[in-house]
């Protein structure tokens, strides 16, 4: 068993795709997971994925001995009203379609909060409907649908209440287990409620500062990164571990190009450490 060694590009989201597939293979990362380019979320619309260019783009990605772990979308699954439920799932299937193009075996998706009025219980049913939908649609294309740990589903606990109701094996979730660990749960538990649905995880530190998360580089704060690998390992899981530095909505942070490096070397000794 082998994990993967990534980065997300909510860490430099203004950049280009060259300057991301550069960083990409300077510092000898396996993949990546897109999340902005050149400051745009909403990546299906950009001319480096259009089907004119699609195949360029793969090519600047194969050569540089990379590839795309993930396309983390921002399509909300627990909206109620019609026509923003329509778009939502449009946009996840926009970007299923994009993932299929680029290779990439997962997309990201939110549970998201509930909508006022609405109870957590039928919060969860709605989005399991809906993931279950969109399941369906990602079994055409070879790719998995990943509810991540985040909103109102940022404990393990809650997202197996929603993959009870969603059988399918095109849904699972992208374990962001910093959310996980400071939503009260271990990393242990957090495996043991989704187990093998685990299909990518979000690696990231902080220390609590004056009652407020302050973001730092993996491996000085007090999240305990060793436990979660460790609990990976457990299940088999041999996917990506993703450094998600959150420098497109925390501007105070280091720039990426200081971050990976330092990443790479400790979450490499960490996984050596067994």
């Amino acid at each position: 068993m082998a994990f993967k060694i990534g980065f997300s590009t909510l860490g430099c989201p203004d950049w280009s795709l060259e300057q991301i597939i550069r960083i990409g293979k300077e510092n000898g990362v396996d993949g990546i997971e897109l999340r902005t380019v050149r400051g745009e979320l909403d990546l299906p619309k950009l001319p480096e994925f259009s089907e004119r260019n699609i195949e360029h783009t793969k090519k600047l990605i194969e050569d540089a001995g990379l590839c795309i772990s993930c396309v983390s979308s921002s399509a909300r699954m627990g909206v109620v009203e019609d026509m923003e439920a329509k778009k939502q799932m449009y946009d996840a299937q926009e970007f299923i379609k994009l993932a299929y193009a680029l290779g990439a075996k997962v997309v990201r998706v939110f549970g998201g909060n509930p909508p006022k009025g609405v109870s957590m219980e039928d919060h969860i049913a709605r989005v399991a409907d809906r993931l279950t939908q969109l399941g369906e649609f990602a079994s055409s294309y070879g790719v998995v649908v990943a509810i991540e740990t985040h909103d109102a589903f940022t404990r393990c606990a809650d997202v197996a209440k929603v993959l009870s109701r969603v059988s399918s094996e095109h849904v699972g979730v992208l374990w962001d287990f910093h959310h996980s660990y400071r939503s009260g749960e271990t990393m242990q538990q957090s495996v043991e409620y989704v187990g093998k649905r685990i299909v990518a995880t979000h690696v990231k530190d902080s220390r609590i500062l004056d009652g407020k998360v302050r973001y730092v580089r993996v491996g000085e704060g007090d999240v305990p990164i060793m436990e979660a690998i460790k609990a990976l390992s457990s299940i088999g899981y041999d996917g990506f571990l993703t450094l998600e530095w959150e420098k497109a909505w925390h501007k105070e942070l280091e720039p990426l190009s200081e971050v990976l490096p330092h990443y790479v070397e400790t979450i490499r000794h960490m996984i050596k450490a067994l």
